[in-house]
């Protein structure tokens, strides 16, 4: 996670204590009787038509009575101001109506009629931004005794060793199956001790997770390359890795808690390098996956597994490039919400050949943030906890899905390739400026509109349209599947979250459909009419 803290300007402060004492009536009048000084009304918010094309029936700033209508309502100032609604040929539609924080702070949530939504705290809201360990990063440039040449280990089927988990404790497995890349990289699949046979991991399992490691042009290790890049190679630190290390696939009981899903792999940096300055490395190219997934979540979860597979190669990718190719010219690791954003982009381009019939933007992700009404909450804090209503990979993943159907593959290896700044939101804005012409605040914006559940042929820059692009195709998801457990907020909540949204919808409405709608300073209100 980004471990700095929100900084609010001297201008924005200083208006907080004007409204404050505003609204404790000041010290009273003088002796000539002259009352606290009043707060200046805000203008009303600027309205604009926010679709264009095929699939979008706006008419002037109204709705034209079929179809599909997008509007957004903007507040640029620094207090709340009002939006005025009007629409008409609104008789009988559903209004989806959707508050959104364009700005990197927190903004207060203003009243609103009673008509409209009751306004209520609520405390898992807005995640935490706390320091957190990046597995990402590391210092290999530290003090110690140069290797001179180590060279990678030579396993051979049935070697056994000990590998070190997360929390530095052994597990005991042994190398069951072997190939090679077609790079010519060796790969070693290995397997917990007690993992095998009675029902848990099956030597059939291990001959299809090796055909999906590496070995073919639909494996993971050379769809991954393709798209992002080596994972490993020659570099200039004597405490890595030699530029031929095996590639360790792990197959551990990760989470022990008999059931599938919770943590399905991970890649961790600090195994990179050797053990003269990191005790508890492996010294290993090692990615660990989950065993109680590949046998206890049937077929979806060895698919997923696959595709955590890809995910964590990205993982591993952009260590490689990023953290030690561009360590000389500056600290370029991603934090971690946009080192997750590129992992699960990777995932979703290449799910259709790697996972076939199968796909996490679609069949879990996107469900699962509709699902928990995640729309609180801040794209640029990952928040890793699983039981967390914005949970990251909920949240991060859905938003990539988007980005992905409406900017290609090209934003995706932009990304892990730029270095135009070593801020990743600086980096993340440049980018998806470059390939889209759009910040990160309007990007959120229409990809929170998918809470209207937009079908496939929304208007051009919303939804989640198919797109095949260079090889990569992405399968279309229609919002309409999610009706049935979609969840939509009860009230709004007493602040939106920096990036966050609010969304309320109301179905079967009148003509015309007349609101006022106060918006939070740097607030923006889009109105989808379907």
């Amino acid at each position: 996670m980004d471990a700095g803290l929100f900084k609010l300007g001297a201008r924005r402060g200083a208006l907080l204590v004007s409204l404050w004492l505003a609204a404790c009536g000041g010290g009273g009048g003088d002796e000539a009787g002259s009352a606290a000084p009043e707060v200046p009304e805000a203008p009303a918010a600027s309205v604009q038509v926010a679709c264009t094309g095929v699939g979008c029936d706006a008419s002037g700033t109204g709705y034209g009575g079929q179809g599909l209508a997008i509007l957004v309502y903007r507040n640029t100032g620094d207090v709340a101001a009002p939006a005025s609604l009007r629409l008409e040929g609104t008789s009988g539609r559903t209004v989806t109506l959707v508050l959104g924080n364009g700005s990197a702070q927190p903004q207060v949530m203003p009243a609103q009629s009673a008509a409209l939504a009751a306004v209520v705290d609520v405390p898992q809201a807005i995640p935490a931004r706390t320091a957190s360990r990046n597995p990402f990063r590391n210092d290999f440039g530290v003090a110690g005794t140069p290797r001179t040449a180590v060279p990678a280990l030579a396993w051979q089927v049935g070697d056994m060793r000990n590998w070190i988990d997360e929390e530095d404790s052994a597990h005991r497995a042994t190398l069951l199956r072997q190939t090679r890349a077609g790079d010519g990289r060796v790969v070693n699949l290995w397997l917990e001790d007690g993992e095998a046979g009675g029902g848990r991991v099956t030597d059939a399992m291990l001959d299809n997770l090796i055909a999906r490691v590496a070995g073919s042009g639909d494996a993971a290790y050379e769809l991954v390359t393709r798209l992002v890049g080596p994972v490993w190679g020659e570099q200039p630190y004597p405490h890595l890795l030699p530029a031929d290390a095996p590639l360790d696939v792990v197959l551990l009981n990760i989470d022990r808690d008999g059931v599938p899903w919770g943590r399905v792999g991970y890649f961790w940096s600090r195994n990179n390098l050797l053990r003269q300055v990191r005790p508890q490395s492996n010294e290993a190219l090692a990615i660990f996956l989950d065993t109680e997934t590949l046998y206890l979540g049937g077929d979806i979860g060895r698919r997923y597994v696959v595709s955590t597979l890809a995910h964590e190669l990205t993982h591993m990718a952009n260590f490689y490039r990023r953290g030690v190719g561009m360590a000389a010219a500056g600290d370029y690791v991603f934090d971690t919400w946009l080192e997750e954003l590129t992992a699960m982009m990777a995932e979703d381009l290449l799910s259709a050949r790697l996972t076939p019939g199968f796909n996490a933007t679609r069949d879990m992700r996107l469900p699962n943030w509709l699902k928990h009404g995640a729309y609180n909450c801040d794209v640029t804090a990952f928040d890793e906890r699983r039981d967390a209503t914005c949970y990251g990979y909920n949240v991060a993943g859905s938003y990539a899905g988007y980005l992905l159907r409406q900017h290609g593959p090209a934003l995706l290896q932009r990304l892990s390739a730029s270095q135009v700044d070593t801020d990743s939101k600086a980096l993340f804005e440049q980018v998806l400026g470059e390939v889209g012409g759009i910040g990160l605040a309007e990007s959120v914006r229409r990809w929170q509109a998918s809470v209207a559940l937009l079908a496939t042929d929304a208007p051009v820059g919303y939804g989640y349209p198919a797109r095949s692009e260079a090889g990569y195709a992405l399968p279309g998801i229609d919002g309409r599947l999610f009706s049935g457990t979609r969840v939509m907020p009860a009230a709004l909540p007493a602040r939106l979250a920096p990036y966050g949204a609010a969304a309320l919808e109301q179905r079967d409405v009148a003509a015309p459909y007349a609101q006022t709608i106060q918006l939070p300073a740097r607030g923006t209100l889009t109105v989808v009419v379907q």
